[in-house]
This record gives C-alpha cells, sequence and structure tokens, in this order.
C-alpha cells in the first residue's frame, strides 16, 4: 500500500515540457492570473512573479530603485527556473518592459524561446510620466484604464493604498534606460495590442528592438484586454510555444 501511494504521486506529478514566466502590470498580483494559468496546456508550466510589496508579499517593501527591482525579479525567476527545459517571458503592460530589459542585458545568462509582450507601447520612445501625475489625475488615470475595480471606489483607505502601489511601479518603469537602437536582442517575439489603448503606429516600434520579425496581435477591448480575451491570447501562446517542443 506505500509503494502504491508513493508511486501514484510520482505519476501525478506533471511532466513539464517548458515554463512560462509572467511579468504583471502595475499593481499587479498573482491570483489575477489564475485563469491565465489554468488554460495553460498542461505541457507548459506558468509562473506568475509577485512583485515586492504585492499580493502574497504585500508584507514587504515596496522596490523604488530600478535595479534593485530587477536584481529581485532575476532571484524570483531563478528559483523557480528548472534549467532542465527551456523557457519563455511574457510582460504586460508595464511588465514588458521588465521582461525586454532581462533578455536585452542577458541577465538570465540563457535565452528564452520566446518573448511575448502585451499593451506596452515600446521602449525606444518616451512616453508621458505617470508616476509623476497629482494623486487626484493619477487615480483618473487608472480609472481611465480600467484598472481600478468599481467596488474599490467607496473604500478611501484601499483606494490610496492601491494607487500607492501602482504609481510605485509606474515610476520603476520610468526608470528604465534602453539601449536601443545600438542593441537589438535575438527572440522571437510576439506583440498583443488594443488599437484604442496602445496603437500599433507605437508597438510597431518593438520592431526595431529585434534580430527577428516580430509578430503582431490586435485584441478588442480596454487596457486590460488580456482578461477580456483571455481564451483567445491564452490559445495563441500555446500555440506559439507548443509548436517550439
Amino acid at each position: 500500500m506505500e509503494y502504491d501511494r508513493i508511486n501514484k504521486e510520482v505519476t501525478d506529478t506533471p511532466s513539464y515540457k517548458l515554463q512560462l514566466f509572467v511579468l504583471p502590470f502595475a499593481g499587479g498580483r498573482v491570483s489575477q492570473f489564475n485563469t491565465l494559468l489554468s488554460l495553460l496546456d498542461p505541457s507548459i508550466e506558468g509562473i506568475v512573479i509577485e512583485y515586492a510589496g504585492h499580493g502574497t508579499r504585500g508584507g514587504e517593501k515596496l522596490i523604488s530603485n530600478y535595479n534593485e527591482f530587477i536584481n529581485d525579479l532575476l532571484i524570483q525567476i531563478n528559483a523557480k527556473r528548472n534549467h532542465s527545459i527551456p523557457f519563455a517571458l511574457f510582460g504586460y503592460s508595464i511588465g514588458g518592459i521588465f521582461a525586454y530589459d532581462i533578455i536585452n542585458r542577458h541577465l538570465l545568462n540563457e535565452m528564452p524561446i520566446h518573448l511575448f509582450i502585451g499593451a506596452c507601447e515600446n521602449v525606444i520612445e518616451t512616453h508621458e510620466k505617470f508616476s509623476q501625475l497629482s494623486e487626484e489625475d493619477f487615480l483618473l488615470k487608472l480609472i481611465e484604464l480600467g484598472g481600478v475595480d468599481q467596488k474599490l471606489l467607496k473604500y478611501k483607505n484601499l483606494l490610496k493604498s492601491f494607487c500607492k502601489i501602482v504609481q510605485a511601479d509606474f515610476a520603476l518603469g520610468e526608470q528604465f534606460i534602453s539601449s536601443i537602437p545600438n542593441k537589438k536582442i535575438s527572440c522571437p517575439m510576439t506583440v498583443l495590442y488594443n488599437e484604442s489603448d496602445t496603437p500599433f503606429c507605437d508597438v510597431s516600434k518593438w520592431q526595431y528592438t529585434n534580430l527577428y520579425p516580430v509578430k503582431f496581435y490586435e485584441y478588442k477591448g480596454t487596457h486590460f484586454f488580456l482578461f477580456e480575451q483571455i481564451e483567445s491570447i491564452v490559445s495563441l501562446i500555446n500555440s506559439i510555444l507548443i509548436s517550439n517542443l
């Protein structure tokens, strides 16, 4: 009986062929990506990175220095990295900047088989610095982007804490200094965008960051079209990654 129990545990252990690390948007939490993880092909191990001061790491201090933040990301990824199988990165919104930078500077000492970027304009132009907006204007911007749960508007203290976290994340992204056009990455890349939020005229410039032809896919919805078109997007991710196995 003991042998059967142990044997069953071994048999039930997933046999992954690839890892997908997800870097969330500003203010994002791991729990918000549960549906995405559940829709991934069984051969893909999905791992969402929790930023310091967010979600399950809410008791930790927010990191304000960009390099310290990136180092923390690397620690989180390396702790869960299975080097016997390949991996891919998916950065959404501000997470796209972090994912790109990790690859651009070869900070993991290995190249992912694919990079997915979602709802992130590009890294070769200077964009509006949202973190420098007043508290009131910043909240209005978040509401415009669709990033504030309407229920949260009733609780001023929770809303203020949430805005502080998101604003800190934006500040990190704004510290990013790109080396483009002097250096391009050599990693297959797919960019997901929404014309009303991250128009093609902006996201198309991702092509200038890569030696490979970049593929672009448009989705309807708001800045958070990932959740509004989740089944279609994960189906695309599955298709692309499985084709590389």
